[in-house]
C-alpha cells in the first residue's frame, strides 16, 4: 500500500494519504464490477452459439453406413410397437442385440400368427420385420444393407397371393437405383406397385416423430 501510496503523490496527487489511496481503490474496484459480468455474460452466449451449432451438426447428420441391418430391424419393430402392430421378427434375428436388448425381446410376437396354410408360412417366418393387424400382415419390411435386393424381392413376392400386405425394402438411400432396376424385371415388376423403397433416413426420421408424438400422448393422456 505504501508503494502505491508514493506513486500517487509522484503524479498528481502530492498531497494524497491513505484515505485518498482507499478512494481510488474503491473506484477502481468498482469499475471492474461493472465490466466482468458483461464479459462473463459474453462468454456464456458464445458458449451457447458453439453448442447449438455442435447439436445442429449431430442432429443433421446421419450415417447411413454406419446403420446396421440389427438398427434398421430394431428401429422398425419399435415403430410398429408404437403405432399399435403385433411386431414380429424370426428367430435368425431374435438373439440378435439392439441397444442392450434383443430383437425377439422388444417384439410382441414370439411365433408367428397362423393366418394361412402351413406351407406359406415357411417362407413368411424368414421375412425381418412384419406388422400385424388382428392375426393378419400390415406390413412386410425387407432390410437390405447392400445392393442385393433380389432376395428381400423375392420373399415378398413369394407371398403376394394370400396377403394384402404392402412390401418395404429398407435400405441405405443409394440402394435405390438397384430396386428400382430389380422391380423392372420379372417376375418383380408383375406387383411393381406393391412394393416401396424406404431408406434408413426415412425409417430414422418417421421413428423419430413417432417417439415424439407418442411420448405427447402419454403426457396427455397418461399409459394405457
Amino acid at each position: 500500500m505504501g508503494n502505491l501510496l508514493d506513486e500517487m503523490r509522484d503524479s498528481v496527487f502530492s498531497n494524497a494519504d491513505f484515505l485518498d489511496l482507499d478512494i481510488v481503490m474503491w473506484m477502481l474496484f468498482s469499475e471492474y464490477q461493472k465490466e466482468e459480468p458483461l464479459v462473463i455474460e459474453e462468454s456464456v452466449k458464445e458458449l451457447e452459439k458453439k453448442a447449438l451449432k455442435v447439436q445442429a451438426v449431430e442432429t443433421s447428420v446421419f450415417d447411413e453406413n454406419t446403420f446396421s441391418h440389427e438398427d434398421a430391424e430394431g428401429l422398425l419393430i419399435e415403430l410398429g410397437n408404437i403405432l399399435g402392430y403385433a411386431t414380429y421378427t424370426p428367430d435368425k434375428s431374435k438373439h440378435s442385440d439392439y441397444l442392450g436388448k434383443t430383437l425377439g425381446g422388444i417384439s410382441k410376437l414370439t411365433e408367428i400368427p397362423p393366418f394361412t396354410l402351413e406351407r406359406h408360412l415357411d417362407t413368411v417366418r424368414y421375412i425381418d420385420v412384419i406388422w400385424f393387424r388382428e392375426e393378419f400382415p400390415a406390413h412386410c419390411f425387407e432390410v437390405e444393407p447392400t445392393t442385393g435386393v433380389s432376395p428381400g424381392l423375392l420373399r415378398l413376392y413369394q407371398i403376394r397371393n394370400f396377403t394384402n400386405a404392402k412390401f418395404f425394402i429398407v435400405a441405405p438411400s443409394g440402394v435405390i437405383t438397384k430396386f428400382k432396376k430389380e422391380t423392372s424385371k420379372d417376375p418383380f415388376h408383375q406387383i411393381k406397385g406393391r412394393y416401396q423403397f424406404r431408406s434408413y433416413l426415412d425409417l430414422k426420421e418417421i421413428y423419430e416423430k413417432a417417439k415424439t408424438y407418442n411420448e405427447e400422448k402419454i403426457k396427455f393422456f397418461g399409459k394405457e
